[in-house]
């Protein structure tokens, strides 16, 4: 049986690392290593994952500075031994039969999808989840029918990592990497599938993410810079030639989907705690206005509030309008 490698960026975690490791413990798959990267915490979780280790030989320890999720994650890669990667956060939980329903059901695919769960931990015990459907399995091979499956992988992707299996010849093979920018989760599984040659997605739940959105403060700080969206769109570009994908409604769906991101972005530079200068917001209209990915049918995808953003930006206004949005936003705020 193939060795896992299950890497786990942790800081500050003291109050839940332990139930998290310990829902690994009682995985009924057992062929595997877990790489506890201590991201430079400030409370007693370094001492924490020093202690797991003295409890399990399978547990190897990573003490570094404080550089992110993504650069702990990367480091987690560098050291895993694992021909299966799997990403776990320091404080989830996973249902018993998780891994071992992952390992049997990715054989040759290079990539393995799992339907997303979560909610609060407290609601973990009345949770119904989704029991393996083989019937609702979709096999995506690039050479035979990528581009007419690859479109249905991709419905509703949460395009997040820890319910998601990898191979780590493909990683290596590629120099996948985590980027230190927000939505580092997406960025990376879509690289990952960019490269892929085959993906399965099964209809299954037994990864439970706690939602802590709560914590990350401000809605608006958590969306994502222009950055991401450049290299998004540069690799969803790459996907719809290597996979060959032709299905119009699917293209339009996804540059639906990178509007909306630049959208909210252009927002962002209005409201009271994420709000830049004058020259800054108007440098954003004209990077949105020279916007090459997405085409005017994308409005089509848009909530009315984005569609008229959207118009702003393809009729070139932005400069008249920024005062009555600013002064929209400010009412807004109070």
């Amino acid at each position: 049986m193939p060795l896992v490698s299950i890497i786990i960026p942790v800081y500050n975690s003291e109050k839940y690392l332990r139930t998290t490791i310990n829902s690994l413990f009682n995985q009924t798959y057992q062929d595997f290593e877990i790489i506890l990267v201590d991201d430079g915490s400030t409370d007693t979780s370094g001492c924490l994952c020093d202690d797991l280790a003295l409890r399990d030989k399978r547990i190897s320890v990573i003490h570094k500075k404080n550089g992110g999720v993504s650069d702990a994650r990367n480091v987690g890669i560098d050291q895993a031994k694992g021909e299966l990667i799997w990403f776990v956060d320091h404080d989830d939980f996973v249902y018993p039969d998780y891994l071992d329903t992952m390992v049997t059901e990715i054989g040759e695919f290079d990539l393995l999808q799992s339907f997303p769960i979560g909610g609060e931990r407290n609601d973990i015990p009345l949770c119904k989840r989704a029991p393996l459907d083989r019937n609702k399995t979709l096999l995506c091979i690039k050479e035979e029918n990528g581009g007419i499956i690859f479109p249905k992988i991709d419905t509703n992707n949460m395009a997040t990592v820890w319910n998601q299996l990898y191979k780590s010849s493909v990683i290596k093979k590629f120099q996948i990497r985590f980027r230190n920018i927000q939505s580092e989760d997406e960025l990376f599984s879509y690289e990952y599938m960019l490269y892929a040659n085959s993906i399965k997605k099964i209809n299954f739940q037994g990864y439970y993410f706690i939602d802590n959105t709560n914590s990350l403060g401000s809605n608006h700080n958590y969306i994502a810079e222009y950055d991401y969206i450049g290299l998004m769109e540069n690799i969803y570009k790459k996907i719809l030639e290597n996979w060959s994908i032709k299905d119009k409604n699917y293209i339009g769906k996804i540059k639906g989907r990178m509007a909306n991101r630049v959208v909210h972005y252009l927002l962002k530079g209005y409201f009271a705690d994420t709000r830049v200068s004058k020259e800054e917001r108007l440098r954003r209209w004209r990077y949105a206005k020279n916007d090459t990915f997405i085409d005017f049918k994308a409005i089509s995808y848009l909530k009315i509030r984005e569609k008229i953003i959207f118009l702003i930006i393809q009729l070139g206004i932005f400069k008249i309008l920024d005062p009555v949005l600013l002064n929209i936003t400010n009412r807004i705020n109070k």
